[in-house]
């Protein structure tokens, strides 16, 4: 095996794909509150030792805009400390949140405007990850996510909130005009082994510099005969993708699926499972 690799957030929608992805080649500890392992209580890193962190294990959304901030930056904190400890390789999960509602296409050295309480989270972890750089000589590579989607990720999305909407009579979404970047997670999972490689301080997008709107993705998924009703069609100039010659360049990494591809195989799983709860449904009525 190629080393040791403590994954933060391992049993979440990325952490998952991840983990399945580096199992084969590195020793996998997966550090989540599944498993009894808070990034925020110091005392939970003792007595480890790894090669590489790779730090997923965030708060996204929610009410309580404290937590998220607290949960994140002092997570990624004490992710940091390990890391100046043990000298393990971190790979830091950021995210498009950090450049808020900047001209697209967006590079790396943009200016962050951060408007979300996560987005201005994961913006000070990454001013965190450049102090430990600088002061201790931590390697880190920042990925700044776009919008990745993909098998098992949960509602509250655009795209698993469409996929639950097919089992209804209606598809109700919120605004189909806002344009983003939607990246698949096993292209992110790749991305993520492939920024293991490099030392020292990088950031870079990952995304597939095409942005598509939440009406384009609706057409992709929902079938002609079905109704989607909007609760918010006001128009939307919002416009976000990424420019991603940097991780080109530096990972030698691309998007290699589609989102045609990507909702395609989403849709095939969605009417699987569909089918087989139909299938179990009729067994159980002719047991009876």
């Amino acid at each position: 095996k190629q080393g040791k690799v403590i994954i933060t957030g391992g049993c979440g929608f990325i952490g998952r794909a991840v983990a399945e992805k580096l199992t084969k080649k590195y020793d996998i500890i997966i550090f989540d509150r599944h498993h009894g392992k808070d990034v925020t209580k110091k005392e939970d890193f003792e007595g480890l030792t790894a090669d590489y962190v790779i730090h997923l294990a965030a708060v996204i959304k929610g009410d309580n805009n404290e937590e998220i901030l607290s949960t994140n930056v002092i997570g990624t904190l004490n992710v940091l400390e390990f890391c100046k400890k043990t000298g393990a390789k971190l790979v830091f999960a950021s995210s498009a949140a950090v450049y808020g509602d900047a001209k697209s296409p967006i590079k790396e050295d943009c200016k962050l405007a951060p408007v979300s309480a996560y987005g201005k989270s994961k913006a000070a972890c990454e001013s965190q990850c450049e102090h430990y750089h600088k002061m201790f000589g931590t390697s880190v590579t920042i990925l700044r996510f776009f919008n990745v989607y993909g098998p098992g990720q949960r509602t509250g999305m655009l795209i698993p909130d469409i996929i639950e909407g097919l089992k209804k009579d209606v598809v109700s979404l919120v605004n189909p005009n806002p344009k983003r970047d939607y990246v698949h997670v096993r292209d992110v999972a790749e991305s993520i082994e492939r920024s293991m490689k490099p030392s020292g301080l990088n950031i870079i997008n990952i995304g597939t510099g095409k942005s598509h709107s939440g009406a384009e993705v609706a057409a992709m998924l929902v079938p002609e005969d079905k109704k989607i009703v909007y609760s918010d069609n006001s128009p939307s100039g919002s416009d976000i993708y990424a420019d991603i010659a940097l991780a080109n360049k530096v990972l030698g990494w691309e998007p290699k699926i589609t989102l045609e591809e990507g909702t395609k195989e989403l849709q095939n799983n969605a009417f699987a499972d569909a089918n087989a709860c139909i299938a179990l449904q009729q067994s159980h009525q002719s047991a009876q």
